[in-house]
């Protein structure tokens, strides 16, 4: 939708002409500008090492120490590579899971992770089918604008190593944006400062990448999977 931009402008002048006589000329005047220009948007999964289009799902290849029982982050071998062309006021892009859209069966956890005591995250993540929902596998993910592959290792004291995977359905996700608004016209999302707000990266166009990782601590063996995690763009 295209937004148009007016400005009053008021100026004003006295001009003296002599001790017998004077007149003030005011004038009133309106200024407008047509900020015109498209947003263009588009993402497709890669390879997270090489770039490369092709992979359909977002998987897992390293999974190694599965089984231990302390944290245990690994990268997933596929990544969203983001296209954006003329970012501009207004718009902004959103990632989040969508887990309880229209299957709640083996999309549920019955053991919530619990963020840092402000409520539980029962649909975030990697959900072990087939098991009750007692299983799952917590999920993050970190923007990067160039080609490196980031570690993705999220944690709530440091969100520079990544951002926890929000669900639609999960506690308090309408009051946390900057876990899931990760464009807008300051740029992608970095990060968090001391002040408790998302901090970004400038960036009006070209390609980023969201790198996923999934905490693999005390696994048991099944499919771990998620309903839908969803990527768009919404233009006020």
């Amino acid at each position: 939708m295209k937004k148009f931009f007016s400005l009053v402008l008021v100026l004003g002048c006295v001009v003296l002409f002599s001790q017998i006589a004077s007149a003030a000329i005011k004038g009133t005047y309106t200024a407008e500008v047509n900020v015109t220009g498209s947003f263009s948007f588009s993402a497709a999964l890669v390879d997270a090492t090489t770039k490369a289009t092709g992979p359909s799902t977002i998987t897992w290849s390293d999974y190694s120490g599965a089984y231990a029982s302390v944290d245990n982050w690994k990268n997933a071998a596929v990544a969203i590579k983001a296209t954006v062309t003329n970012q501009k006021a207004g718009v902004t892009v959103q990632l989040y899971q969508n887990n309880k859209s229209s299957n709640t069966a083996g999309y549920e956890n019955t053991i919530g992770f619990d963020e840092t005591g402000s409520g539980d995250m029962v649909y975030g993540g990697l959900i072990r089918q087939n098991s009750s929902g007692a299983q799952r596998f917590v999920m993050g993910m970190k923007i990067s604008t160039t080609t490196v592959n980031p570690t993705v290792a999220p944690n709530y004291s440091d969100t520079t190593t990544g951002f926890f995977l929000k669900d639609k359905s999960d506690y308090n996700f309408a009051t946390v944006s900057h876990y899931y608004t990760i464009l807008t016209d300051q740029g992608v999302l970095m990060g968090i400062n001391a002040s408790s707000q998302p901090e970004f990266a400038l960036f009006a166009s070209g390609d980023f990448y969201i790198h996923f990782g999934a905490n693999f601590r005390d696994a048991v063996a099944g499919n771990y999977a998620t309903q839908s995690i969803t990527l768009e763009s919404f233009n006020e």
